[in-house]
């Protein structure tokens, strides 16, 4: 598994737990000293193309860079918040490690890059690894458990968590 020193990856139990908000609050932080791209990466598994609401699924993958900052995608949120740039990568389920090398390739090696995606963690060893919680949430992703092991914060409150010292413990 490759680590990625200046990776910083935030995955969640459910939609609507706070991901992308975390995601920004650490973008605005980190790019006030340090250049900063956003990822959101989204795995297509075979019998679920569905279930995602693209307007096409790619055969393989496909890397998207937003543009448009005035969109109420994630991707442009997370341009918003500071990124220099900001992705979207959708790939197969066999792509994906494919489409992790392609990104990585577009990226200068001294940018810190923030992610929103929990299958990057069966792949990468980040810098910090955070897992987002709700207690209301529902439908909860079954295997987010397994990669609670592997999770440096399980952050049951995204307003209450202080990014403030991690901040100056990364950069």
């Amino acid at each position: 598994m490759k680590k990625q020193a200046r990776l910083i990856l935030i995955a969640g139990t459910a939609r609507n737990v706070g991901k992308t908000t975390l995601v920004c609050r650490f973008i605005k932080e980190i790019s006030a000293q340090k250049q900063v791209v956003a990822l959101k990466f989204t795995t297509v598994k075979k019998g679920q193309e569905n279930l995602h609401k693209l307007h096409e699924i790619p055969q393989t993958y496909f890397i998207y860079e937003e543009k448009n900052i005035n969109s109420t995608k994630d991707t442009a949120r997370m341009k918003k918040a500071g990124a220099i740039k900001s992705y979207w990568v959708v790939a197969q389920e066999d792509y994906v490690e494919e489409a992790i090398a392609m990104f990585f390739s577009k990226i200068n090696s001294d940018t810190y890059i923030v992610a929103e995606s929990a299958v990057l963690r069966k792949y990468i060893n980040p810098r910090l690894f955070i897992i987002v919680d709700r207690k209301e949430a529902v439908n909860k992703k079954k295997y987010i458990q397994e990669l609670r092991p592997l999770a440096d914060y399980w952050i049951a409150d995204i307003f209450l968590f202080k990014i403030e010292k991690i901040i100056n413990i990364l950069l």
